[in-house]
């Protein structure tokens, strides 16, 4: 896959609202209810990415820790303001019951289907032809000139794209792109 896992966790800013609206469909949890739901889970999506994927200085730190209850609230409050006005105009209540089998129905996939990417974005890793393009983009932010063909490694969870006709020799990336050193054996 292409993507990085952080790349891929950032879907669940959608997902998280999405599941949530399926839960107020299914058990016709009010709004309140559902927006201090979602700030929960907002709060905890924010600071685990956080914890997976720490910034490079502390006010990024304190402001994803004091701003994290409220990401997901906007997509929530206008997946909820949409499903209110399609609710007033088309459903009748002789439609409840489907509404609610549909609720229960998004909810269990959506479920699984974010389960899947918060695995992912836990434990899983970038391609190696994302990993090239990482490498270079992290030695080209420091001013190395990129010489040569690059060999990619994957070794003990990190990347490592050695480049043999170069000056520094290879760089080694995290799981999710960050640089971890440059150098070695050139």
């Amino acid at each position: 896959m292409y993507l990085l896992p952080s790349e891929i966790l950032l879907s669940l800013y959608l997902l998280i609202p999405v599941a949530i609206v399926a839960f107020h469909w299914r058990n016709a949890v009010g709004w309140v209810w559902s927006s201090v739901a979602c700030a929960a889970l907002s709060w905890l999506f924010s600071n685990t990415a956080m914890f997976l994927y720490p910034p490079d200085n502390g006010l990024a730190n304190f402001v994803t820790f004091v701003m994290g209850w409220f990401w997901m609230l906007p997509p929530l409050w206008l997946l909820l303001s949409v499903d209110s006005i399609i609710q007033r105009i088309w459903m009748r209540s002789s439609r409840l019951p489907l509404r609610r089998h549909l609720g229960g129905v998004v909810f269990r996939h959506v479920s699984i289907i974010s389960l899947v990417i918060m695995s992912w974005g836990m434990l899983g890793w970038m391609s190696r032809d994302r990993a090239v393009v990482e490498a270079g983009r992290e030695l080209s932010e420091r001013g190395y000139q990129i010489v040569g063909p690059e060999e990619a490694v994957f070794s003990k969870g990190r990347w490592i794209v050695r480049y043999p006709e170069s000056d520094f020799g290879e760089i080694c990336l995290t799981r999710n792109g960050r640089m971890a050193w440059i150098g070695g054996p050139g």
